[in-house]
């Protein structure tokens, strides 16, 4: 999604999403071992001569925000 909305909006743009969540905010699913949910950000990594791409942070944040508020992040896990 996060990519999906990055080349809607800038598509000639050098951006790259980062995903992030915060482990402590986990949700296991009781039913379905090692399966589980999280909220999540987006970061981005761009390029460092550009300042005209830097001022398209603001812009994705609003289009993530959108997609934040209805999807969690789905984590699996299983032991090794």
């Amino acid at each position: 999604m996060a990519r999906e909305e990055i080349n809607r909006l800038a598509p000639d743009c050098l951006i790259i999403p980062c995903i992030h969540h915060d482990n402590e905010q986990i949700v296991w699913d009781q039913e379905r071992e090692g399966v589980g949910r999280v909220p999540w950000r987006c970061g981005y990594i761009l390029p460092p001569d550009d300042a005209s791409t830097r001022a398209l942070v603001l812009i994705l944040d609003a289009a993530m925000a959108r997609w934040q508020a209805h999807c969690d992040l789905g984590l699996t896990s299983h032991a090794t």
